[in-house]
């Protein structure tokens, strides 16, 4: 074996070495998504998205509604479960969003469930009251229970103004 790496080529083994690589990526791409998150986008271009939480935005809309005098933003979609196990579903963020596509408003809402099993799915809706005018779109994302700030961009709706 030691005789035959000496005779592969400096461009032979590093071709090697560059598929030993690209395998690892792929195989343990929801490793590497787990410690680096913004990988999810890369492997999402190339075709092999990974999704962490075993769920998926589906059908996700918004409208302005009146009330009155009031108008009320309504956010709707469903949640599918896509893992072989059962999955907590964490809350709700919502984003209001710009022309320029920067985030105006944001609250967060609560699933509709606690938990989805296999291939399951659960409609969620949420609501602002008056939400400021300049809003174009709506961007739908899971958080922890705690947290803040979203971890992963999951669906989008326009307004429908």
């Amino acid at each position: 074996m030691a005789a035959t790496l000496r005779r592969a080529s400096p461009l032979h083994l590093g071709a090697a070495a560059l598929v030993l690589v690209l395998a690892t990526g792929v195989v343990q791409r929801k490793t590497i998504v787990g410690a680096a998150p913004q990988t999810a986008r890369l492997y999402a271009a190339l075709g092999l998205p990974v999704n962490l939480r075993g769920l998926e935005f589906h059908g996700v809309r918004s409208s302005l509604v009146k009330d009155g005098d009031q108008s009320i933003l309504v956010v709707e979609g469903e949640i599918r479960a896509v893992s072989k196990a059962a999955v907590d579903i964490p809350r709700l963020q919502l984003s209001l969003r710009g022309a320029d596509g920067h985030e105006i408003y944001a609250w967060t809402a609560e699933a509709p469930r606690a938990a989805l099993q296999p291939g399951e799915t659960t409609a969620f809706r949420a609501r602002l009251v008056a939400p400021p005018s300049e809003g174009l779109d709506v961007v739908v994302r899971f958080v922890e229970r705690d947290a803040r700030v979203a971890r992963q961009e999951t669906g989008t709706a326009g307004t429908n103004r």
